[in-house]
Parts: structure tokens; sequence; C-alpha cells
């Protein structure tokens, strides 16, 4: 399994570790000072990033319906510049359980999870400004046990999966959240434990996500789409980190070779990247690579590239988990994240913001008051 793997990890990251730890407090969580947010939070283009969830813990104790033992696992939100490899913490240290970034289409704001830090507390919804600027008018969502957010195009609402198997609509104004029908999936005649991977299409239309099963079996989960009034409810797929290319023609995820939750991971089978039409058609084999990723890759899609998260091995030997951009014409890669030991990328969604230069300046006068 991918927790045995990550043991072995033994990269020194020297300064670079310490750029990355040493110098970057978590962005404080509520509302920063500035007005609040008005009409949609339209797209204004800007630099590719990503935004990721790091963990440091097993992977058994981070997937586990939301819930862990205290201590158990850390997780914490960042933003990587692909083109640098410079990478921000966003989420503060009030809470060891921040994850599942979503990217709002203005690239000001990512919206994320906190975790309930204790058996029978529910999950909360939180947030950061980029820019320092502007606040979002979303409540915590404890009503519905938020698991999995995602940003509408036009970014006047959001989309969040709530524990074990409901889909919420709310408006980034404000508001209540309202649920797209009562247990989305309960009809498919099977129960399913938690949403994951929840994404809203680029044209608006339709979102996806994985469900996954109660119980151990195969990793190939459904993935489903709707369109976004309840209607036209479909499997489309069986695989792993559902993700909408920038146009929103066709839905890409994963097929993990052969593996199963119960088996031992073997890192010398392939991985491929397929893509269907959001109607499940027209299936197309786009790319295979080899991964130590285990059975919880990470994975999307930018402009040009893929992006994946892998146990890599380096030129000296050394293993470490590493985000790669899998050129999509080319099939060139590169390693542009590499984790500190002993962590591991639990998911990561691709945007554009033009919000990185003030994130830098304010981040460096932040570590000069420290």
């Amino acid at each position: 399994m991918r927790s045995g793997k990550l043991a072995k990890v033994a990269l020194c990251f020297g300064l670079c570790l310490l750029a990355v730890y040493g110098c970057f407090k978590g962005y404080p969580l509520g509302a920063p000072a500035g007005r609040e947010v008005e009409g949609a939070l339209k797209s204004r283009g800007g630099r590719e990033v990503v935004v990721f969830t790091l963990v440091r813990g097993p992977v058994r104790g981070f997937y586990s319906e939301g819930r862990s033992s205290p201590g158990e696992v850390a997780a914490s939100v960042w933003l990587l510049d692909p083109g640098t490899g410079a990478a921000w913490r966003l989420s503060d240290g009030e809470t060891s359980r921040a994850m599942h970034p979503a990217l709002s289409p203005d690239g000001r704001f990512v919206l994320y999870v906190r975790g309930s830090e204790h058996p029978g507390e529910r999950n909360s919804l939180a947030w950061v400004a980029l820019d320092g600027k502007g606040r979002l008018g979303i409540p915590p969502g404890e009503k519905f046990n938020p698991w999995w957010p995602a940003f509408s195009p036009r970014g006047d609402r959001i989309a969040y999966s709530a524990l074990p198997d409901q889909i919420v609509l709310q408006d980034t104004k404000g508001g209540s959240g309202k649920p797209l029908g009562a247990h989305i999936t309960k009809n498919r005649g099977e129960k399913y434990s938690r949403l994951d991977s929840l994404r809203w299409s680029p044209k608006g239309s339709y979102l996806t996500w994985e469900a996954v099963p109660q119980g151990a079996g195969s990793f190939l989960y459904p993935i489903f789409t709707v369109r976004v009034d309840g209607t036209r409810l479909k499997q489309v797929a069986r695989g792993h980190s559902p993700a909408w290319d920038p146009e929103g023609k066709r839905l890409y995820f994963l097929v993990p070779a052969q593996q199963t939750e119960e088996g031992a991971f073997d890192p010398s089978l392939p991985a491929y990247i397929v893509s269907v039409r959001p109607d499940g058609s027209a299936v197309r084999n786009e790319a295979v690579f080899k991964t130590a990723a285990g059975l919880g890759t990470a994975f999307g899609v930018g402009e040009k590239v893929f992006y994946y998260a892998a146990a890599v091995t380096l030129a000296d030997g050394t293993v470490a988990e590493t985000i790669v951009a899998l050129d999509r014409v080319k099939k060139t890669k590169k390693a542009v994240f590499k984790a500190p030991p002993g962590c591991w990328v639990a998911d990561l969604v691709v945007g554009k913001t033009n919000c990185l230069e003030e994130l830098k300046k304010r981040r460096a006068q932040e570590a000069q008051r420290s």
C-alpha cells in the first residue's frame, strides 16, 4: 500500500524544505479585511496553478468517511506554481484536517473542508482570499457535513458532496444550501460511504464525482454525471479522480491496472488516463504511465498538461511523493513539486489566478514580521 511505500522515503530537502515550511504561516480563516464579493466570481485568466491537499499519515486514516483518530493524520491545503515549483501553505494551524480545495473561477478564493477533529463532530467549510481582499458569504455548511466542494464556472454558486451520499448547491453570497435530490445515488442499488472528487463542468451544465462503495473491493469506483438541475443522472465510467478538460468537452479519469484495496500495491503496474464525453460516450485512452502512486492518485487537467501525484525514483535512487506534469501531446514528464518525507498528495485541482504576486508580497511581509 501507499503508506508502506512512503515510509521508505529518505529525501533531504535542505534549504528548499526550509523555504517551503519555514517562511509560510497558514493563512488565517474567517473574513479577511475588505468588502464582500459583489456579483459572480467570473474567470479573469491568469497563471495556471495547482491547489492540493498535503497529508502526513496513513492513507486509510485519511479516507475514513471524514473521520480519523486525533493525531493520526494531518492535512493542509497548498497552492503550487508549477512553472517555478514554489508552493505556499494556505490553511492555518487551527485545524489538522484541511482538505479538498476548490479554486474560484476568478482565482481569488480557495474554498476547502475543515475536517472534524473528534468523533461525532461534523466537517465544515472554510476559505482563504489569495489577494487578502473580499470575503465569501458561504456559511460553514455543518448541517450537511460537507466533504468535497466545487465552484460553478460563473462563481455564483458552489456545489459540495455531503457525507454520505448527498450533493448540495449553495449561493456564494449566502443563504442556505439545498440538496440536489434527497440522496442522489440511493436509487442505484448500492450504498456509498462518500462521494469524492466532485467537479463542476467548465460549461456549467454538469457535475461529476466518484462514488465510493461501502466495504472493500475493486478500486474502479462508479463515476457519475448529472445535470445541475438534478436530471440525467448517469454512471459514465468506472475509475478514479474524474476531472474535466478546461473546455468541458471531455471528462478525464484514471484507471489503475488490476489494483484492489485488499491486496498489496504493485508499483510496476501502469495507470491509464481515459476520457469520455459527459454522457459516457466516445471512450478514449489518452495516456499511460507507470506509477507508485497507490490507490488514491490525485489528478487534474490543465490546458497543456495532465497533473498527477506519484512516487518517483530520483537520480540519487531515493523515492519521493511528487506532483508530475505530463504533456498532453508530447507525453513528456516533469516533476513540479516534491513532498516532504512521510507526506503524500491526496487531491489536486487546476485553475488560474492573477493573485500570485500579491500572495508572494504578503507572505514576504509576514515572514519579516515573524
